[in-house]
């Protein structure tokens, strides 16, 4: 089985005011995709493919950019991806799966044309008109299982990227700001993901699971300095309830330290995150029904900074809160 098709996207941005780092543009994008299915006794195979058609074109000059006024700049991207993946049935619960892909992404129009203070990132960002595609060749292994009340699942897998898209600080200060220009280099990321999930049972108190998780990324460039904004090693534990109308989760994440940062970057301390949710689901209503949840978020109040954010060291996650609302489910 299968399915083939074509796309189509126009984009027109334009951002106003004295904020404005990124050129009004226009995306065009046009593409078209294949998609394949087969079993074949034990195996499962999946193929696909992709071309886009893809026009980035910034209608204007912002001050200082590296466009002249009144010219307009345009660049003409063809990215191609092509996948095949595949899964061995050794019986009804153990599955080994495989996965290659090759994909290219065309920069963005903040990528090729900014220039200016990015309040929201804290930083002078400067595009690069001259980039170019980036490619990633993706391969993966995992092994899942369905053994009773055991689930879960074990992957494995390696990225190497080339011309990765990346922002590079120069060392240089505008307005107050860190310079931080788009800029490409090769790259490679590795790492792994574990999740399990143990059923307890039902019991006169209720349905009780038990889970677990951990994951782990390493991202170097081609000379071995650190890829930024990584996150760091995690693993967590977690329980599920639900009884009646009821239903109750608490979630426990412990995150290593970040140490492996690049060269602008400061180290993240590690961090406890404790999570809890309690729910209740008014019984009736056949097209829609409600549910009343209290959230409880970063229990601990644990002083939290996230690796992958710009504002890391101004600020932190937000300390301990509860959420109380109403969701409709229809």
């Amino acid at each position: 089985s299968g399915a083939f098709g074509a796309q189509y996207s126009n984009r027109d941005f334009e951002a106003i005011g004295d904020e404005a780092f990124v050129p009004p543009s226009q995306t065009r994008t046009m593409a078209v995709f294949w998609l394949e299915s087969a079993d074949l006794d034990d195996w499962q195979i999946d193929l696909g493919m992709r071309y886009d058609n893809i026009r980035v074109e910034a209608l204007r000059s912002i001050t200082g950019t590296q466009l002249a006024d009144g010219v307009q700049a345009k660049r003409d991207f063809s990215p191609v991806s092509a996948s095949v993946g595949s899964v061995y049935h050794f019986d009804d619960s153990h599955h080994l799966a495989f996965n290659l892909s090759f994909a290219e992404r065309a920069p963005t129009d903040q990528e090729l044309y900014a220039y200016g203070p990015h309040i929201a990132t804290q930083t002078f960002e400067v595009g690069e008109p001259a980039l170019d595609k980036e490619s990633n060749l993706h391969g993966e292994i995992g092994y899942r299982i369905h053994e009773g009340q055991l689930t879960g699942s074990l992957t494995l897998y390696y990225d190497r990227f080339s011309d990765y898209i990346f922002q590079l600080d120069t060392g240089v200060e505008e307005d107050g700001l860190p310079v931080r220009k788009w800029s490409q280099q090769d790259a490679r990321f590795y790492g792994g993901e574990l999740e399990l999930r143990y059923d307890v049972g039902r019991f006169r108190t209720g349905h009780w699971q038990l889970f677990g998780f951990a994951d782990l990324v390493r991202a170097e460039f081609k000379d071995n300095s650190n890829v930024p904004r990584i996150p760091p090693a995690r693993f967590g534990l977690g329980i599920d309830w639900d009884f009646s109308g009821w239903a109750a989760n608490v979630t426990w994440i412990n995150a290593s330290s970040h140490t492996r940062v690049a060269g602008y970057e400061t180290p993240t301390p590690g961090y406890n995150l404790l999570n809890a949710e309690l729910s209740y689901l008014f019984p009736g209503g056949t097209r829609s029904q409600w549910e009343l949840y209290l959230k409880g978020l970063n229990l601990l109040n644990e002083d939290i900074r996230n690796s992958t954010s710009f504002l890391k060291d101004q600020a932190p996650q937000i300390g301990r809160n509860f959420v109380l609302g109403l969701r409709m489910r229809y």
